[in-house]
């Protein structure tokens, strides 16, 4: 009887033995299975963090660029209006030049008609003119029901007086 006893115990503690490390198994397993969860997420996470920073980074450059080409483009209009005006001033001026005999009136309207009729950056440039001693629209190609009137009070699209 003792030994069965003993053997009684022996498998009570054995059972003890191994429920204890299966437990303590479980708890090592869902230890490890919580920090790799949280590995990946901190992963995740960091993974997100450097994709942001290079979408930003060539959004920045994109940026720079467009920056870049605006501001030549601009450059290249400026200067490109200046030879436009350049052109219509010795235009104009040979015009005066060539019809002294006539009245102000009527080489005003050569000038008018010459310069009215001219055209560049596919129809997008034009000329217009304004009277410096009254202020009065003289030419205005794009829209001529401004002809003739006061321009002093007229801005641009950018809020620049004309």
């Amino acid at each position: 009887m003792k030994t069965l006893f003993v053997s009684a115990i022996r498998r009570k503690i054995f059972l003890i033995i191994a429920i204890s490390l299966a437990l303590l198994g479980v708890f090592f397993v869902y230890t490890e299975y919580s920090r790799s969860e949280q590995e990946i997420e901190s992963h995740y996470k960091k993974q997100l963090q450097e994709k942001k920073n290079l979408v930003r980074e060539h959004v920045n450059q994109a940026i720079k660029y467009i920056t870049f080409q605006r501001e030549h483009a601009i450059a290249r209009l400026r200067s490109h209006l200046k030879l436009k005006i350049q052109e219509a001033w010795n235009m104009a001026n040979n015009l005066y030049k060539r019809n002294k005999f006539r009245t102000t009136e009527e080489v005003e309207a050569v000038v008018h008609d010459a310069l009215h009729a001219i055209r560049w950056f596919n129809g997008r440039g034009y000329y217009f003119v304004i009277g410096i001693d009254d202020g009065l629209m003289k030419v205005h190609a794009n829209n001529p029901s401004l002809e003739g009137s006061d321009a002093t009070k007229l801005v641009d699209p950018e809020g620049v007086w004309l």
